[in-house]
């Protein structure tokens, strides 16, 4: 059932503002700036030590004529590194696993930390910022003692072996900003369980997520066979039971799997489940996604088969090479984004919702603004996705008249001043995109 909506003034307002913002295309600076002038009172780390572990305990600059192989970390506050322009690259043989580590106890509040004018390469996770044992600290006592303002801006962050850039569990108080952030053969940027109040915005995302994108297959074993699959690859920018963030003004295109994900981790591989969180009341606005099969993607794993995954939640779906996971994202606002040649914008699986005064544009009819609704948790469970709003969204896919679509059922869907091609458009029953045999695959084959 659809409920009028009646926006307020102000948000009309800056709704408006947004759409003008945001015609198409950023109009802020987007992926890192030519390095910045250097910190006069901070010594040089020269080429003698280039191969060296390097332990800051002071803010230090790099030499742009070195090549730092040993990888760098940081866990004393009030601490900079300025490489300007100088690159950390991961050693052929024997790589240390974080090109530069931003670290400390939980029980420690890091803070005035900043990484920049940086190229990190290669390494398995390029750049990290961890609070160490947070994982073991109850719920309730979680951000009792936080990180906080750490900046991680102007650097090109590429080829890393997983992941490009990775806040770990619990982290607070992060900006990453400016950033070139290209080819991880994972996640461009990864937010962990309990992420909370971080800032993620005019980065430049693209081509991440291919490491297991191989027409051969990646092969797996099970229950004794060796089978191989086709794997969907990974997204741009991974929202993993992380809440209350803001992602903006990023420029997000032709990755594997596709932009944003929100999700909550089911338990993989574990037998006790300490991800609490949702990815819930998170701000996605004022970004630009370009050439990818997904833009944003709420509640990513809802209907998806994570048998492989071995996760600790319950199943609502269980049988033979089969268990799905209820996902939890909700209340989530995508607003005043503009998808340029996207198969699908915007995918809804959870409840909360608000979708506002985004742009769509394609040369491909069969291409979707926006597609609300989930298929196992309506079918099973009764519980359809619930309480989405689809306002002033804006979409130019030519031979395409309905790009707003329901599937699977919907419940309280608030519908309003949406067009196609400048025509009145209704969120109408369509259909979703199929989903593939097991997370993150697309083909299975002996």
């Amino acid at each position: 059932m659809h409920k009028p909506y009646r926006p307020t003034v102000a948000l009309v307002g800056l709704l408006v503002a947004a759409t003008m913002l945001l015609p198409g295309c950023l109009l802020l600076p987007v992926g890192p700036r030519p390095p910045g002038p250097p910190d006069p009172s901070a010594p040089t780390i020269g080429c003698a030590r280039a191969a060296d572990h390097l332990v800051l305990e002071a803010s230090a600059r790099l030499d742009p004529s070195c090549r730092y192989t040993g990888g760098i970390e940081i866990s004393t506050s009030g601490v900079s590194l300025d490489c300007r322009g100088a690159t950390i690259e991961a050693p052929a043989i024997d790589p240390w696993s974080w090109g530069v580590l931003v670290h400390a106890d939980a029980s420690v509040p890091l803070h005035d930390i900043a990484i920049r004018n940086c190229t990190v390469s290669g390494f398995a996770t390029n750049v990290m910022v961890r609070r160490d044992g947070a994982e073991a600290l109850d719920q309730a006592h979680q951000y009792d003692i936080a990180f906080s303002r750490i900046t991680i801006e102007d650097n090109r962050v590429v080829d890393a072996a997983k992941d490009g850039i990775y806040l770990e569990w619990g982290v607070t108080g992060v900006t990453v900003r400016r950033n070139e952030v290209a080819r991880s053969a994972a996640v461009g940027i990864y937010l962990s369980p309990g992420d909370t109040r971080n800032l993620i915005e005019r980065n430049l995302l693209h081509h991440n997520g291919f490491g297991d994108v191989r027409p051969e297959g990646m092969p797996f074993v099970l229950n004794g066979i060796t089978f191989h699959y086709l794997g969907t690859g990974r997204e741009a920018i991974a929202v993993d039971g992380a809440y209350g963030n803001v992602i903006r003004a990023n420029d997000i295109r032709a990755d594997a799997a596709g932009g944003i994900f929100l999700y909550r981790n089911c338990g993989e591989y574990a037998t006790v489940n300490r991800r609490w969180w949702g990815s819930d009341r998170n701000l996605i606005v004022a970004n630009r996604f370009a050439d990818e099969t997904y833009g944003v993607w709420v509640a990513s794993r809802q209907a998806e088969n994570q048998y492989l995954m071995e996760c600790a939640d319950p199943t609502y779906v269980a049988g033979p090479a089969r268990r799905v996971h209820l996902d939890h994202a909700e209340d989530n606002v995508v607003r005043a984004n503009a998808f340029v040649g996207v198969a699908t914008g915007v995918r809804v699986e959870d409840d909360g919702t608000r979708i506002e005064a985004n742009t769509f544009t394609s040369i491909r009819p069969t291409d979707q603004a926006v597609v609300v609704g989930t298929a196992l948790r309506t079918q099973v469970l009764d519980q359809p996705v619930a309480g989405t709003t689809v306002a002033a969204n804006r979409a130019s896919i030519p031979g395409n008249p309905h790009p707003f679509v329901w599937a699977h059922g919907e419940r309280d869907t608030v519908d309003r001043a949406n067009t196609a091609d400048g025509t009145p458009s209704a969120v109408v029953e369509g259909s979703a995109p199929p989903l593939g045999p097991f997370l993150f695959v697309v083909r299975v084959w002996l």
